[in-house]
Formats: structure tokens, C-alpha cells, sequence
């Protein structure tokens, strides 16, 4: 009796595990994380602290878990995370290298910069509607809200002169805020999905150190809220 029970249990649960994996998509995609508004913006004088992010196209990795609704045909709920990097500007880093130069005034001293990236991670939940076009192509739509998480990497300057050298370094206070995303695309096969979403990242008002070698350290305060837009141009693949 015992060992019918079990085997029984274990169809059952051989049968759950089935259904409930049928339900399932896990999506991988890479692609551009283009900046919008005021995060594409290149006043160099608002820069990070201001509301300009003097930010370029940047590289995007991501995966998305679907769970498909088994009461609504092609709904599915999802969970997603990005992780994307842009860089700024070539106006950003001429003009911040020929600020110093001028201040150095002195063709003998060495300068070399490592300039700063944002880095935006969404963290998301929402919903994807796949909409069959042909029996090897849908259309899909998605949208979603959650958290992201952005830091901007260290501003390094460093001075080389008579065997001395002496280094500034500009530090950003990481930050969290409220994201959205809206977007769309095309399923071919079931599996290869090229795709566009515009993500609405939050705005901050970030804050930073300046700190020399000398350990001497000058606070940053915000001067305006930056906001954090990007349009994402992608290619994924669905297992």
C-alpha cells in the first residue's frame, strides 16, 4: 500500500513539475542602451551632479523569467534584471582634461585621466503578451516597474612631475530609485526575439567626494536631479 502511495505521489508530482515547467521561458538578450533626455544631454557644467549625464550608447545584458498564466493564453508574468554601462561623453573628457591642463599651466607636468561610467541595474515584475502573427513569428509586448540600482565609477586625475606624482580622485555616492519600462518586439520561432523598450530609470540628485593625496576631501553636493532615461535596442534568445 505504501509503495503505491508513493508512486503515486511521485506521478503527481513528475506531473506538477511538467506543467509548470511547460509554463516557464527564460530569456538571455544583449544589445544598446541608448540615453535619453536629460541623461543624453552634454552640459558639461551639470554634469553627474547636475541635471545633464553627458552619457553615450552604452552595452546592455539582461535576463527575463516568464511564467505563463495558465487562465489567459500568452500572458505571462515576468521578472527581469539589466545591467547596463555608458560611458561619458568625448566632450565630458576633453573639456575635463583641458580644465586641469589650464589650472597645471606647466608643459613639463604629466597628466593622465580614468574617466567615469554610469552603471544602471533595473531590477523588474510585470507582464508580456506574446500575439501570434504566423506560426513561426509572434509580436510581443512587455512592461514592468520595480527598483534600479546606479553608481557612477571614480574621476581619476593624476599628475606626474620630477619622479613625483600626485593623484585626484572624484568619488559618486551610489544610489536607488523607482523604474518603469514599456516596450515590444518580435518572437521568431518561439525563441529569437529582437526587441525595444524605453526605460524611465528614476531621478537623483547624486552626491560625491573630491579627495587628493593628501587625504585632504571636499564634499559634492547635488546641484539638480538627474534623470536617467534610455531607449534599449536588443537581441535575445528564449529557452
Amino acid at each position: 500500500m505504501k509503495k503505491v502511495q508513493f508512486l503515486s505521489l511521485l506521478v503527481i508530482f513528475s506531473f506538477i513539475f511538467q506543467s509548470i515547467s511547460a509554463q516557464n521561458k527564460f530569456e538571455v538578450h544583449i544589445g544598446g542602451a541608448l540615453p535619453q533626455g536629460g541623461f543624453a544631454d552634454n552640459n558639461t557644467d551639470q554634469a553627474i551632479y547636475g541635471s545633464s549625464g553627458c552619457a553615450e550608447t552604452g552595452v546592455l545584458l539582461g535576463a527575463k523569467f516568464l511564467h505563463q498564466f495558465s487562465s489567459i493564453k500568452d500572458l505571462s508574468l515576468t521578472f527581469s534584471a539589466d545591467y547596463s554601462i555608458n560611458s561619458l561623453s568625448q566632450k565630458f573628457k576633453d573639456e575635463v582634461s583641458s580644465s586641469l591642463k589650464n589650472q597645471i599651466n606647466n608643459t613639463s607636468v604629466s597628466l593622465n585621466f580614468k574617466y567615469p561610467s554610469y552603471t544602471n541595474i533595473p531590477i523588474l515584475v510585470g507582464l508580456n503578451y506574446d500575439i501570434l502573427i504566423n506560426p513561426q513569428t509572434d509580436f510581443f509586448i512587455n512592461g514592468g516597474i520595480g527598483i534600479n540600482f546606479v553608481s557612477v565609477s571614480d574621476l581619476t586625475a593624476t599628475a606626474k612631475f620630477n619622479g613625483l606624482s600626485a593623484t585626484e580622485t572624484i568619488s559618486t555616492n551610489s544610489a536607488q530609485g523607482f523604474a518603469g519600462q514599456i516596450g515590444g518586439g518580435i518572437l521568431f520561432g518561439k525563441r529569437i526575439s529582437l526587441g525595444i523598450n524605453y526605460n524611465l530609470l528614476g531621478s537623483y540628485k547624486l552626491s560625491g567626494k573630491d579627495k587628493a593625496s593628501n587625504d585632504a576631501e571636499v564634499s559634492i553636493a547635488s546641484l539638480g536631479s538627474l534623470s536617467i532615461n534610455t531607449l534599449n535596442l536588443y537581441i535575445g534568445y528564449r529557452f
